[in-house]
């Protein structure tokens, strides 16, 4: 009997993803910016394996801010490295640090904020006062202190960015789970001797899931670019840990010389950030039936 309610549940939800990502492809603009998401999570999971030429110690001053070529067909950067590596290189980076940074904020803020709107009183008095301090500050000047205060590892930026990020899912959780739990049927399992354990991650959770992807899909172009602006002042690993925003900080003083950097990696932020917009859209619409065309 559990197994067959088990391949039901797989049926139901594979039902669930086909008609999500049906609705998805009617609108092309929406499924554009999906295909380019999966594009770049390809690229940065292929991009250490398969890039052209070596990005991480090779350094050819001799040619420096070469232009596009067959060889080199985005041209060179200040250090002689081919830009198209440098660029997918960037990528892989980006990428990267948006997934550490997303699983970071996503894990602390569903726990955290689950737990107070669940349990009210005191406890979730505090952690409002909590976020409500995070809030209060410019996001970016807090990323900048928190990445001052743990060092200019790539790691240390994701976290960074992580630790400000985590209150936004924490209210959003938060707010979802006191709705949900004022329903009748919250109320039949609690009079029915389940534990509040589970209520709150077999039934509450899942039920408020869906704003906080959605959320997510948001917040993703404001992480990419929080951790380009980061580079771009400085406080990044360096030119041998490739980035949009340094590479752009590298490229800017040299723009009218050689405008190739600064245009291929602006370009490459631009994409990413609005092929998650249009991604968010999509899932709101198709998510949220009183908003779906």
């Amino acid at each position: 009997m559990t197994n067959q309610r088990t391949v039901l549940r797989t049926r139901s939800r594979t039902k669930s993803i086909i008609s999500t990502l049906r609705l998805l492809r009617e609108n092309k603009l929406v499924f554009s910016g999906f295909l380019i998401v999966v594009a770049a999570l390809l690229v940065a999971v292929i991009t250490p394996f398969a890039i052209p030429y070596s990005v991480n110690s090779t350094v050819h001053f001799t040619d420096k801010w070469l232009p596009s070529s067959l060889s080199h067909p985005l041209g060179t950067d200040d250090l002689g490295r081919d830009l198209l590596s440098v660029i997918l290189w960037g990528t892989s980076t980006d990428f990267t640090a948006l997934v550490v940074v997303l699983g970071i904020a996503l894990s602390i803020g569903i726990l955290v904020g689950a737990t107070a709107g669940y349990l009210g009183g005191k406890f979730d008095e505090a952690i409002m006062r909590v976020t409500d301090v995070f809030l209060a500050f410019p996001s970016l000047i807090l990323a900048m202190t928190f990445a001052a205060i743990l060092g200019h590892a790539i790691i240390n930026l994701t976290i960074a960015i992580a630790l400000v990020y985590w209150p936004d899912i924490s209210r959003l959780v938060r707010g979802q789970v006191i709705a949900e739990k004022s329903k009748p049927y919250i109320e039949s399992l609690r009079a029915s001797g389940m534990s509040r354990y589970r209520i709150l991650y077999k039934h509450i959770l899942p039920n408020t899931i869906q704003p906080v992807m959605i959320q997510l899909t948001f917040k993703a172009p404001w992480v990419i670019i929080t951790l380009a602006g980061l580079n771009f002042l400085g406080f990044g690993p360096g030119p041998f840990t490739p980035d949009w925003g340094q590479l752009i900080s590298n490229g800017y003083a040299y723009f009218f010389e050689a405008p190739n950097v600064v245009i291929f990696s602006g370009l490459a932020l631009l994409i990413a950030s609005l092929s998650f917009n249009l991604l968010g859209d999509g899932l709101r619409d198709v998510l949220d039936p009183r908003l779906r065309r």
